[in-house]
């Protein structure tokens, strides 16, 4: 018995390593149809590039249009460490809440020359 709750212990904290909620606050860049990626611009001018989006979400946010181009959202999503074929690995985003927000992008020193 106490092998069995060891295994499932293990099992558990592997599957808990391999997906992470996290969130971010940017505007939304663009939807590329041809790798069918979602884009969003932090603040700071670093880029999210989101491989998936729930069902719930594409209801309501017009995702695969130009009319949400440049609002501002807080994204709720999960990472996926996955292999492609030929081993390597990479990580997987998928949007699974967006909420559109008040958010002001941040100038940095390099910008102002």
């Amino acid at each position: 018995m106490k092998q069995l709750i060891l295994i499932a212990s293990i099992f558990l904290i592997s599957i808990a390593g391999m997906s992470q909620a996290k969130t971010a606050k940017a505007f939304f860049s663009e939807y590329d149809s041809e790798s069918e990626t979602y884009s969003f611009e932090e603040a700071n001018g670093d880029y999210l590039t989101f491989n998936f989006v729930d069902k719930e979400v594409l209801t309501k946010f017009a995702l695969k249009s130009d009319k949400l181009i440049g609002k501002s959202f807080l994204i709720s999503y999960s990472t996926k460490v996955v292999k492609d074929e030929e081993g390597y690995e990479y990580e997987e985003l998928t949007i699974t809440k967006l909420q559109e927000i008040k958010l002001e992008r941040t100038i940095s020193d390099d910008d102002e020359d």
